[in-house]
């Protein structure tokens, strides 16, 4: 947001944060939040290149369309094992998820 339209949002009355402060959320939490989204952005990367779709991987690893939609997203309720077992089944590597990981910043 440009310095303007902050000035003029808290001369209004308006509090200008972070998602970080408006949810209250850890270090921690942004960690896994951005890991959880990455890595289903190298999933996706990985399928789309292979020209599978979500339907033809959910078949691979046992589920749904809709799931691995939720494992693309980084959905909340999607858990690092799935992301990273989906991964593995999509033939990436250990050392390339761990260079995913090593990105990630606070």
């Amino acid at each position: 947001m440009n310095k303007t339209k902050q000035r003029k949002l808290e001369e209004n009355g308006w509090k200008v944060g972070t998602i970080k402060d408006f949810l209250n959320l850890s270090d921690a939490d942004i960690v896994l939040i951005k890991l959880k989204i990455d890595l289903g952005r190298r999933l996706k990367s990985i399928r789309t290149a292979k020209h599978i779709s979500q339907k033809d991987f959910a078949r691979k690893i046992n589920s749904t369309q809709s799931r691995v939609a939720k494992i693309e997203s980084g959905a909340p309720d999607v858990t690092l094992e799935q992301l990273i077992e989906s991964l593995i089944i999509a033939g990436e590597t250990p050392k390339n998820i761990g260079d995913v990981i090593a990105t990630i910043v606070i």
